[in-house]
């Protein structure tokens, strides 16, 4: 059963998914799904995500944003 929740941080709106599988599905402002890791709050993502114009490949989360995500991966 897939897990989603969403929070926003920093004026976006982030959509987590975990589908079971090793990797977090994530969404920006209902952007395309960029699928990464999350170790030591921090989210990596082997090919980059989308955030308005830039192409991120690693995400620093606040503590209440850290909470929702390791909330999805369990």
């Amino acid at each position: 059963m897939n897990k989603v929740k969403s929070f926003k941080m920093n004026e976006h709106t982030f959509m987590v998914c975990n589908d079971g599988g090793p990797q977090l599905k994530i969404s920006v402002d209902g952007g395309p799904t960029a699928k990464g890791y999350f170790f030591n709050d921090i989210m990596r993502f082997p090919k980059g995500i989308q955030i308005e114009n830039k192409l991120v490949t690693e995400l620093d989360f606040d503590p209440q944003s850290c909470k929702i995500i390791k909330d999805v991966m369990n």
